[in-house]
């Protein structure tokens, strides 16, 4: 109908479609896997080496996020290296039993990295019953979010600028 407002939000194939500046976008979370890289530099005073990205290769925004977090290692830290773990997006409710045994075979990670912070439902509780302390980021599409990710730092886009982010930390 005539005057309806329609907002474009999370088309990852907005350049396919002609439409930029899509909040979500392929650019849009290319710069949070840059961001997140920035975070965990600056809240680890520049100790930050071992990265794990838990990757969801069915979604092309976990690609570019994915892509924003090599692209930030370059730039931010170039002594870091990256681990792409694959989830299945089947396994996004269950995700927490394989990233810890992923942590546990992998016991020199210093940060855990998500293209959304759906994948760490249980995680800060299997984490703390696993006796893993290891700092988490992820995207999140508010600063809110459930008690059970309380600590997992936030990176968010308010709603009523697209294209803009704020970073919302909780430790």
């Amino acid at each position: 109908k005539a005057g309806t407002t329609v907002v474009a939000a999370a088309i990852t194939n907005g350049p396919e479609m002609n439409l930029e500046g899509v909040q979500a976008g392929p650019k849009f979370m290319n710069l949070m896997g840059e961001l997140m890289v920035a975070w965990a530099v600056v809240r680890s005073d520049g100790k930050v080496r071992n990265i794990a990205y838990y990757n969801i290769p069915e979604l092309q925004f976990s690609q570019s996020t994915r892509d924003g977090v090599e692209s930030g290692i370059k730039k931010f830290c170039p002594a870091c290296k990256m681990r792409s773990v694959d989830i299945s997006v089947a396994n996004i409710a269950n995700a927490s039993p394989g990233i810890i045994s992923d942590l546990q075979a992998h016991s020199d990670t210093d940060y855990l990295m998500f293209p959304t912070e759906d994948l760490t439902m249980g995680l800060p509780s299997a984490m703390k019953t696993a006796g893993i302390d290891i700092k988490t980021i992820a995207p999140s599409p508010t600063a809110l979010v459930s008690s059970d990710t309380a600590s997992t730092p936030s990176l968010s886009s308010p709603p009523a600028k697209a294209g803009s982010m704020s970073i919302s930390g909780r430790t």
